[in-house]
């Protein structure tokens, strides 16, 4: 029940991505939004950032690119892993890896990532956002800037074209355990899934939760806490 809502959930987000109405960054620019303070770089701002070059062998080929690691791109917006110690919230244990990134073209075709697996030290996947290849600037099929996955057993989330980077805080999709006013945490779903728990558990519910996660649910107990689940 939860991974199907879960799955829901960000699909509707990404639809939301590409809603008609919505303006994508400049062909020569590139947008980063979501759940971090909005940016939009220039390809010169690109070229500003950590530049390395890439082999990427696809179909038999081997080509090189000069790209920045996407890792690189997201740690330029603030994006980290947090803090990982003893008596913290659990939401708030490294809440860096509890983000996502879908990549966008500007046809509309999306690629998604956690940013768990793109951070080296944590994950495996080597991500880059190509600004050339073999030196040469990308040419209008597949550029100005490309996402390459050379990681990847394939090239489907290769996107062309790209132009905007969404970081999404899952936990805003999926509430997690929060602490109750008695003193435990109560396992707080979608705000459907936690009428139907109080009403089972005989709690009459004070405040709404949002399907955000932004605002408090009070209750009036009457039946055991721990029955809540």
């Amino acid at each position: 029940m939860r991974s199907t809502l879960a799955a829901s959930s960000l699909a509707c987000l990404v639809l939301s991505c590409s809603a008609p109405g919505f303006s994508l960054a400049s062909s020569d620019a590139l947008r980063i939004d979501g759940d971090v303070t909005e940016l939009t770089l220039s390809i010169d701002d690109l070229e500003q950032l950590d530049v390395v070059e890439v082999e990427w062998n696809h179909r038999g080929e081997t080509r090189t690119f000069q790209a920045i690691p996407l890792e690189s791109l997201l740690r330029s917006v603030g994006v980290e892993p947090g803090a990982m110690i003893s008596g913290l919230p659990p939401a708030d244990v490294r809440p860096g890896w509890k983000l996502a990134v879908i990549a966008t073209a500007s046809d509309g075709f999306q690629a998604t990532f956690s940013v768990a697996e793109l951070f080296h030290g944590m994950g495996q996947t080597e991500a880059y956002v190509a600004l050339r290849e073999n030196g040469q600037p990308l040419g209008d099929v597949h550029g100005p800037l490309r996402l390459i996955v050379p990681s990847d057993g394939e090239g489907s989330r290769c996107v062309h074209d790209l132009q905007r980077l969404t970081i999404v805080d899952l936990r805003h999709l999926v509430p997690g355990p929060r602490p109750s006013p008695f003193g435990e945490y109560v396992e707080l779903r979608t705000p459907a899934e936690v009428q139907r728990s109080t009403a089972r558990a005989g709690l009459m519910p004070m405040v709404s939760l949002s399907s955000s996660g932004g605002a408090e649910s009070r209750f009036e107990t009457r039946a055991p806490l721990a029955s809540v689940r």
